[in-house]
């Protein structure tokens, strides 16, 4: 039986090289789209405005540009930088943009000056300030945005540098501190931390290196001056174990619940003397002082200190 010789297979049509010119033809395509596209004139997005905002303990949380911040009522302040001398920035107080957004204070007396201030830059770099300390009335020592530049920013007319200066400030948190009033023993302070309560006892207090000021300020009756004595504030937290620093804010609270916060930056920066005095017009007193050389009036002046949180 004869097999039947194998059929060639059917030739088929060219479709691979018709397939090749279809691709050729929208390739052609594609590249003129792409140089037309290269040829078009480009439009950059218009970038957003810096803001900054105001968030935190306040009623009114609120967001600001810098044209926004001049709203509020632009002023020219003098400042003095060591490298370059003399300058004059536009901006705004930062006591005014933080007291717009209102704090949510508790009650009491002079709770206001609880109220602190963390100042943030888009790098992180942080400040922290207590309220009291820019308060014309108080600590007299302005902080201010600065509205003139290409971002907004942050600088200090009447410290010693440029330290607590922020190029571009991005955030102004507002915190209003509840620290409460430690049962102590007669003399004796609780410093209380993130990580637990240290007491220092009257006679360490006393052990430490006493600094002797004669301060004046306003007082609820008038000028006062005394002759205050005991250590630095800043040498007290270190024997408490506590390494201020100068963003560290400090809130000292007396026995009637009586508080205000302060921070190192204060002493370090703008020249002021914070002492927890224990002897004042040379009589010893019974519970520590918290005196704040340099304010103008006498609201920062904490008598009967019995605890001291540090936050920050």
């Amino acid at each position: 039986m004869r097999v039947p010789a194998a059929q060639a297979p059917a030739r088929t049509p060219s479709k691979p090289v018709r397939l090749r010119r279809r691709n050729l033809a929208a390739a052609a395509v594609l590249s003129a789209v792409a140089v037309a596209t290269m040829s078009a004139p480009a439009y950059a997005a218009t970038p957003a405005a810096d803001t900054v905002s105001v968030t935190g303990a306040v009623g009114s949380p609120a967001t600001y540009t810098a044209a926004a911040l001049a709203d509020l009522g632009e002023q020219k302040f003098a400042i003095v930088d060591p490298g370059d001398g003399p300058l004059t920035v536009s901006g705004v107080s930062l006591q005014d943009v933080i007291e717009k957004s209102a704090p949510t204070l508790p009650a009491g007396h002079n709770t206001n000056l609880r109220v602190t201030l963390t100042v943030t830059g888009h790098d992180k770099q942080a400040v922290t300030f207590a309220l009291a300390e820019l308060d014309p009335k108080l600590g007299a020592n302005p902080a201010v945005l600065t509205t003139d530049g290409p971002d907004i920013g942050l600088v200090v007319p009447g410290d010693l540098n440029r330290s607590r200066s922020i190029s571009d400030v991005e955030s102004v948190r507002v915190a209003v501190s509840d620290a409460g009033v430690a049962k102590v023993e007669p003399g004796s302070v609780q410093v209380v931390t993130a990580d637990g309560r240290v007491t220092l006892t009257g006679d360490e207090l006393n052990r430490l290196p006493a600094k002797k000021v004669s301060v004046t300020f306003v007082g609820p009756r008038g000028p006062e001056t005394h002759t205050e004595s005991g250590p630095s504030l800043t040498e007290a937290l270190r024997a408490a174990g506590v390494n201020a620093r100068s963003k560290t804010a400090v809130v000292a609270v007396g026995s009637d619940s009586y508080a205000a916060a302060v921070t190192p930056a204060e002493a370090t920066l703008a020249g002021k003397q914070l002492i927890l005095s224990t002897v004042e017009d040379g009589a010893a007193l019974k519970q520590p002082r918290l005196v704040v050389d340099g304010d103008i009036g006498g609201g920062r002046y904490v008598s009967d200190v019995v605890t001291i949180e540090i936050g920050g």
